[in-house]
């Protein structure tokens, strides 16, 4: 249609370039194609449904073509118009000026429902008398379509209508289908059926149906005999025809027809036919067998029918329960048998006809092949299961090469029928890490055997890892392990992780935490299996390396240096750089530089070290030994004075100081030449001894230097008696102690020396007065003057007749103490009288011989005379006398110390004048005369002497003072040590009678020696003060110092003589040690 409408406009376009007048009709170029009648090529029918037509809805306008025109001025257009055209609107030319010229043309239909178009043309201008134009045109259009359901199942010659689509009459039609000969779908009996003398319900069937609901006929026929006929409607749905049952006592055995037939009255009949098989006797079995294999039954036979065909007889095979369905096989095996089972097993054949024949037989399988898997493997036993299906009453025969296993899974050079509980049996007596083969056989309740399996090889694990050797790090660990032969693997176990390191013997695990403890644990895998685990390592990573330490202190000695430092966090040990040499150290914290030269200087660092690695190097420190000692000091003298000793001696070489031994105490000096021993008792004995010192110690001490101080002085003379004669005074006294002379005093003019007790003034004048003082002297000096003693010589005789005669008094005694003097004489002559005269006073004595002076003080002077009398009167004084009262008897001495060295003790004490003593030595009285002090000499070392004293003048004595016990000292032991030596020190004692009080000690230089065990009687090395458990000794350690006390009661009377203790000593250097024992 659009090729028209362009074929059209160009046409027109023609005519209006050449001034044409064309008018056309443009329906008549638009005709449609008429539908014609359908013809089939068929005679059959068809159904048709009718529908009614409907248009449907226009399509979108579409602009086609665009056209300039141009025509004559006063063209007049020659379009036919049709309703619904516009027309111009305006069609006059005025005066040469053209108008706007609109001529619209609206749809036209050229009364055609399905397509329609509009046409514009629009003036333009003009040209040389030429209206120019532009013509534009639009279309649109619609198709028809099938509407409503008019009629359905129209019966017509197929072409009568179209398929589907309008036909003539207006209505729209809808072929559906064409076929129309019946159809037979279904029926019975079925092809080659075979029917027996029993089949007497056997009705023929068929299933009919035709399209257009025809009433069939429909009929059945035995070898070509109509059997029956029927008349069936309603065929437009399949319809079931069922005829009388088939009479198979009239038929012969053998081969029949039956057919079925189908008529409508417009077709050719339809016709199926089939054909069945009439038996009526059963088949006979010939050749039947029964094979039994482990797990299935094969049975076999074969069987003649007279009406069957060989090929159509069915059989059936039974073995037990199982029974196969009816196959036409003639052999068939029934599988999935248990072995070593008996079945009853039964052969049947059935023909065509439902006949059956049957042969039934007991029949045993035979024992199945086992397969041998492992189950447990180990290092030295190997679990073998038999995979089979066997009864638990199967015996198994296992082998391995050439050997046989019995049922207790050890090796046996003979064949072993076993029964393998549970399938298995573990093989044992087998060598780790080894590979095995082993082959089983199986035997069933008949004694079949099978064949032996297929091989089984089999490897034992291998032995466990047994040394893992750690390598340490800070941040890992890495496990070493030796190879073993055959491992296809190795597995770790990481903190509870597991690893496999392949082929690899070693593990590293990296990226942990310093000083953190891991387990680990290693396992081999070979063909076996995997080994079991190693017994587990524990390890630690490496700390971080630690802080640098710092020397504190360093002590130096004569030919060592020790140096010491705090001890660092996470430090293992140490190593010092002496003198530019590295020293491992180990984990103390000072270090002794031995072996060194005296007075050399040395330089010293210290670092840390543990297993992560080293700090830094501390500051440097230099250090310098000790001096040899000095020499012994020379030339040591004592000058002494009364209460005082000056000790000289040379400077020793290498000296620094000194150090006196005085008496047994030691004294420390500076760097001088003289010591001054003050405050000493006169007349007392000193013992000395000196030694030098340094940097490097003390030197060996000099011999014993022994030093006696000037007497006291004496005591003024007491206890004078002076006697006169006409011409001479007599003097007596006491010898002063420590006196060597005395000193007369006579009459306060002139003094008289005399070496004895005794002093006689001769010459003097009878009857004259004189007065005497007395001193005693000595080295030290004089002592004080006696009180003063007056005393007369005898007057001069009355020679005359009458005076009576002078009386001779003999025997005079006087008895004196310190509150009376008594004096006593010889009568002379019966009833003689006595007058005495009492320092001045004169007393009548009568006839007694003897006077008591009493209530007198001590020490005083008193003066006495006598004369006789008689019965013509008194005599003349024939006896002067002038003495003392004593003075008080002493108190008990005080304040006694004691001194001591290695062979003597000296005891010292308060002195009272006019006072001497005694001392009472282990049980001995000696006499110490006036000195307040006693030295027991030559005594032999560390033993013990017990001591009291009392005083004594001429008054009396005192009580005993307290008992002092006290040992002497044993000497200084000096030692030539090895460092690092151990040595035993033992205490002993001698004549100990009483333990209380007591200190056993030892002193040493903690510099030189060290302490390892203060009582080595022990089982238990005692360090550390208290009482020693097992003993009756209690121990106080300082430092430098260890002091024992006994607790242990001595009989009295009796004395203790052993060993107190054996002390262990370690020396600290080579070189001399010196140890000091005393009693206290």
């Amino acid at each position: 249609m659009r090729k028209i409408f362009k074929a059209i406009t160009f046409f027109l376009i023609l005519v209006l370039m050449s001034n044409m007048y064309i008018s056309f009709d443009e329906k008549s170029v638009l005709n449609t194609i008429q539908y014609g009648e359908k013809v089939s090529a068929q005679s059959n029918k068809c159904y048709y449904d009718k529908y009614t037509v409907e248009y449907s809805p226009w399509s979108e306008e579409v602009y086609t073509y665009k056209h300039w025109v141009i025509s004559s001025l006063g063209l007049n257009w020659g379009f036919t118009l049709h309703t619904g055209w516009a027309v111009w609107d305006g069609s006059q030319y005025v005066n040469n000026s053209p108008k706007q010229y609109n001529l619209t043309v609206y749809y036209d239909q050229y009364n055609d429902p399905l397509y329609a178009r509009r046409i514009q043309v629009i003036y333009t201008g003009n040209y040389n008398n030429m209206m120019m134009w532009d013509m534009h045109e639009y279309s649109r259009s619609r198709s028809e379509r099938k509407g409503s359901l008019v009629a359905a199942n129209i019966i017509a010659v197929e072409g009568t209508y179209p398929d589907n689509g309008k036909a003539p009459d207006g209505y729209w039609y809808v072929k559906k289908g064409t076929n129309e000969i019946p159809e037979l779908s279904a029926y019975y009996p079925i092809q080659n059926q075979t029917l027996s003398n029993e089949d007497t319900s056997i009705i023929p069937y068929m299933t009919v149906s035709d399209k257009f609901g025809d009433t069939l006929t429909c009929k059945y026929y035995i070898d070509s005999v109509e059997k029956e006929s029927k008349q069936i409607s309603n065929t437009a749905t399949p319809q079931t025809v069922n005829f009388s049952a088939i009479d198979t006592e009239g038929l012969s055995d053998g081969v029949h027809t039956v057919t079925f037939e189908v008529i409508d009255g417009m077709s050719d009949p339809v016709i199926k036919t089939v054909s069945i098989i009439v038996d009526k006797t059963p088949p006979v079995l010939v050749a039947v067998s029964f094979t039994a294999n482990d797990s299935d039954i094969t049975i076999s036979g074969s069987a003649t029918d007279s009406a069957t065909d060989a090929g159509a007889l069915l059989y059936r095979y039974t073995a037990g329960s199982t029974v196969s369905g009816w196959v036409n096989n003639s052999s068939y095996s029934i599988e999935a048998l248990s072995p070593d089972t008996e079945y009853s097993c039964k052969l049947e054949v059935k023909d065509q006809a439902g006949h059956v024949a049957s042969k039934e037989q007991k029949v045993r399988t035979k024992a199945q092949t086992p397969i041998i898997n492992t189950g447990s493997i180990n290092k030295d036993s190997i679990e073998l299961r038999f995979n089979d299906r066997n009864p638990e009453t199967v015996k198994y025969q296992l082998m391995e090469g050439s050997r046989y296993v019995n049922e207790s899974g050890e090796f046996t050079a003979y064949p072993v029928w076993l029964t393998a509980a549970d399938k298995k049996i573990v093989v044992r007596g087998l060598e780790p890490n080894k590979g095995y083969s082993f082959k089983a056989k199986a035997r069933n309740s008949e004694g079949l055997e099978t064949e032996l399996s297929t091989p089984q090889a089999v490897t034992t694990t291998a032995q466990a890892p047994g040394t893992i050797s750690p390598e340490k790090g800070i941040n890992f660990i890495k496990l070493s392990w030796e190879a073993t032969a055959g491992a296809t693997g190795y597995e770790v176990e990481a903190d509870g992780r597991t690893i496999n390191t392949g082929t690899e013997t070693y593990y590293l695990h990296e990226g942990l935490e310093p000083e953190t403890t891991h387990i680990y644990r290693v396992r081999i895998i070979n063909a076996g299996g995997s080994s079991e685990w190693s017994s587990y390592t524990n390890c630690t990573t490496l700390p971080e390396p630690p802080e640098t330490p710092e020397i504190k202190e360093t002590n130096t000695a004569r030919t060592a240096v020790t140096i010491a430092w705090d001890a660092v966090d996470k430090a293992e040990s140490y190593e010092i750089e002496a003198d530019g040499v590295i020293i491992a150290v180990g984990a103390v914290t000072e270090y002794t530089h031995e072996a060194l030269q005296p007075d050399t200087v040395h330089t010293y660092r210290i670092r840390a070290v543990n297993a992560g690695g080293s700090s830094q190097w501390s500051n440097a420190t230099e250090a310098r030994t000790l001096p040899e000692p000095p020499d012994i000091p020379a030339g040591l003298a004592g000058n002494p004075a009364r209460t005082e000793i000056t000790l000289t001696w040379n400077r020793a070489a290498r000296a620094e100081g000194y150090e006196i031994e005085a008496d047994g105490t030691r004294i420390r000096l500076e760097n001088i030449t003289e010591y001054l021993h003050k405050e000493l008792t006169a007349n007392s004995t000193h013992t000395y001894r000196l030694r030098a010192w340094n940097r490097g110690g003390s030197g060996e001490w000099s011999e014993p230097l022994t030093v006696t101080t000037w007497p006291d002085l004496p005591v003024a003379p007491e206890n004078i008696i002076a006697t006169a004669e006409k011409d001479s005074i007599t003097l007596t006294w006491y010898n002063v102690e420590w006196a060597e002379s005395y000193d007369v005093q006579i009459d306060g003019k002139t003094t008289e020396n005399v070496k004895g007790n005794t002093y006689t003034g001769k010459n003097l004048v009878p009857g004259s007065k004189h007065v005497y003082k007395l001193r005693a002297k000595n080295i030290g000096g004089s002592s004080p003057w006696s009180k003063a003693i007056e005393l007369s010589t005898l007057p001069q005789e009355d020679e005359s007749p009458s005076a009576p005669e002078t009386a001779v008094l003999s025997d005079i005694v006087a008895v004196v103490t310190n509150k009376t003097i008594q004096i006593a004489w010889q009568a002379v002559e019966t009833d003689a009288q006595y007058e005495i005269e009492v320092d001045g006073t004169v007393y009548d004595n009568g006839k007694e011989t003897a006077y008591n002076h009493l209530g007198l003080k001590p020490s005083t002077f008193h003066t006495y005379r006598v004369r006789t009398g008689d019965k013509n009167g008194k005599g003349q004084w024939c006896a002067i006398l002038s003495l003392s009262t004593l003075p008080n008897p002493p108190d008990a001495p005080k304040n006694i110390n004691m001194a001591v060295t290695n062979t003597q003790i000296e005891l010292r004490w308060d002195r009272e004048e006019g006072t001497s003593y005694d001392v009472e030595v282990d049980g001995k009285i000696v006499d110490a005369g006036g000195a307040a002090e006693y030295i027991d000499e030559n005594l032999a070392p560390g033993t013990s002497h017990t001591y009291r004293v009392r005083g004594r003048n001429m008054s009396g004595v005192t009580a005993w003072s307290d008992s002092v016990i006290k040992s002497t000292t044993s000497p200084s032991y000096v030692l030539s040590c090895t460092k690092g030596q151990s040595f035993d020190f033992a205490l002993l004692a001698a004549n100990v009678k009483d333990f209380s009080g007591l200190k056993f000690v030892v002193e040493y230089n903690p510099e030189e020696l060290e302490i390892q065990d203060v009582c080595d009687i022990t089982t238990v090395k005692e360090t550390t003060s208290g009482r020693i458990a097992g003993t009756n000794l209690t121990v106080t350690i300082t430092t430098g110092r260890i002091e024992f006390t006994v607790n242990e009661s001595i009989p009295a009377g009796s004395t203790w003589s052993g060993e107190i203790s054996t002390v262990v000593f370690k020396s600290k250097a080579t070189g001399k040690a010196y140890i000091d024992y005393n009693i206290e």
